[in-house]
């Protein structure tokens, strides 16, 4: 499937293995860090199933997950809309603190506005990882302390709004696909 580069054959493969329950236990590690390989060589669009992958128990399983994570958040044709999507789900599934501050470091490949939006996501829904870390990313992003909370977040934006050139600068280049 990954020869011929065929996506939906690769997702079907993957359907059959996690409609076992205990499919992280039970499923070999090599045939699951050659499954993140093939979904890795789709991008961004192979993330959700990716996910799946992030609790395993084996180390270098779920290290080879993380990898596709930040492999994703550094496309360069992504936009920052994009991009802001993958960093919440990661940030409600990574539990390294040291991987969510080396992704938070993505809020600055956003515009004003989508990043705001990001922050404030994070703030509501983020795991104990990303919590231990967004203050400092925020203080970096923003250029001021005591940022934490939303209304204060809404004026730093209204503040420092979109520049007219962001969509051309941070609207990707490319649409991800199905």
């Amino acid at each position: 499937a990954l020869d011929s580069e065929n996506r939906r054959s690769i997702r079907k493969i993957l359907s059959k293995i996690q409609s076992n329950p205990n499919w992280l236990a039970s499923t070999p590690s090599v045939i699951k860090r050659e499954l993140l390989d093939a979904m890795g060589w789709f991008g961004a669009s192979c993330l959700p199933e990716v996910a799946g992958f992030l609790a395993d128990e084996d180390a270098d399983v779920s290290q080879l997950a993380i990898e596709k994570y930040e492999e994703a958040l550094s496309d360069v044709d992504l936009s920052d809309k994009e991009r802001a999507k993958i960093l919440v789900l990661a940030s409600q599934l990574i539990t390294d603190s040291d991987v969510m501050d080396s992704m938070l470091f993505e809020l600055n490949n956003m515009r004003h506005s989508v990043a705001v939006d990001t922050i404030k996501q994070l703030m509501a829904s983020g795991g104990a990882a990303t919590q231990t870390v967004l203050p400092d990313n925020i203080e970096f992003y923003t250029g001021e302390e005591g940022m934490n909370t939303p209304e204060k977040l809404d004026q730093w934006l209204k503040d420092n709004p979109d520049d007219e050139w962001d969509e051309e600068f941070y609207g990707g280049s490319t649409k991800q696909q199905e």
